[in-house]
């Protein structure tokens, strides 16, 4: 039998108790995280990839191999968590808007935050500004102005 290994990530810990924190803090955390693999990334684009220059430590074109493959997990594992928090500072973005626009009591009555997106128990409008009108007729507000469905 197999035993999973506890997993413990600061990255993880800090994604689990981030309600804790303001919106500024949290997203300062990550974008933090991200600058810093953006810099290990360029730091890792500087290292030579040609034998000659480590000709002092080593000979082995079998150890410079391994040396070599070394430096391509660092890179794709690099790639992969920035990815992976620049998807999450999205997200966290894209949320924090959602929550906020929530926040207004009468929104709170027709829009509720699902797993899928937002959905709206009742149709209610928007209050729109020449939408479906010509050009020059924006112009004046009285007739520019309408209210959409959302449905």
């Amino acid at each position: 039998m197999i035993k999973l290994q506890t997993i413990c990530s600061a990255d993880i810990i800090q994604v689990f108790f981030a309600a804790q924190l303001s919106d500024e803090e949290i997203l300062g955390i990550f974008e933090r995280a991200a600058a810093f693999m953006r810099a290990g990334l360029e730091q890792y684009a500087q290292i030579p990839r040609n034998i000659e220059v480590y000709s002092e430590y080593t000979t082995s074109r079998r150890a410079f191999f391994f040396w070599m493959l070394t430096l391509d997990v660092g890179v794709h594992t690099l790639h992969s968590n920035l990815e992976f928090i620049d998807n999450l500072i999205q997200r966290i973005r894209i949320a924090l808007a959602i929550l906020a626009f929530l926040s207004f009591p009468t929104m709170m009555n027709f829009l509720h935050l699902t797993d899928s997106g937002i959905s709206v128990d009742e149709p209610f409008k928007y209050i729109t500004y020449g939408v479906g009108i010509p050009m020059m007729t924006m112009r004046h507000p009285e007739k520019a102005r309408g209210r959409a469905p959302i449905v």
